[in-house]
């Protein structure tokens, strides 16, 4: 039970409460987070001792982000596990990991592969010949070496090696 000065702090300080659930970014629904505050405030007002030379607010809204903090640790038992392996919509017929972006792919937007995409079938319109045989190759068979792809279309290793910095540079990579 709190005594009257442990009460006083409390209502004086209902705005910190609020305040500090408005602030924190803990994925929890604002009014779990706000009662989750005022509990941290009544267990702060309880534990608070104005001997120690600080004021209730410093002391208090650690407490408040701990129980903040708490409450998701308690919902977070509540989720249900899910597995990469789940399928990802009932259309695609691909699983949740399909849709987990490659860290280590060079395109981390939807914004930069349609760029790329737009770069490579505008790159396609330019080429004629046999630097548009050597492109086409180049995207069928990504990793070659340069002497394999001269073979293929019929060109030196030092055109082909010239070609493929055009390419690169209509590229814009």
């Amino acid at each position: 039970m709190l005594d009257e000065r442990q009460r006083r702090l409390v209502e004086d300080n209902m705005g910190l409460a609020w305040y500090t659930a408005g602030i924190s970014s803990v994925p929890l629904e604002l009014e779990e987070k706000i009662s989750l505050c005022y509990l941290g405030l009544v267990l702060a007002a309880g534990d608070f001792d104005p001997d120690r030379g600080i004021r209730f607010a410093t002391f208090a809204v650690p407490v408040m982000q701990n129980k903040i903090l708490q409450g998701l640790k308690r919902e977070k038992k509540h989720f249900g596990v899910i597995s990469l392996e789940q399928p990802a919509g009932k259309e695609n017929g691909g699983t949740l990991a399909d849709l987990v972006p490659d860290p280590g792919h060079p395109f981390r937007d939807l914004e930069e592969i349609l760029d790329f995409q737009d770069a490579v079938k505008r790159t396609g319109r330019e080429l004629s010949g046999k630097k548009l045989r050597l492109y086409q190759e180049l995207l069928r068979n990504p990793g070659l070496a340069q002497k394999e792809y001269g073979e293929r279309i019929g060109c030196s290793q030092s055109l082909v090696s010239r070609w493929m910095k055009e390419i690169r540079q209509k590229l814009c990579l």
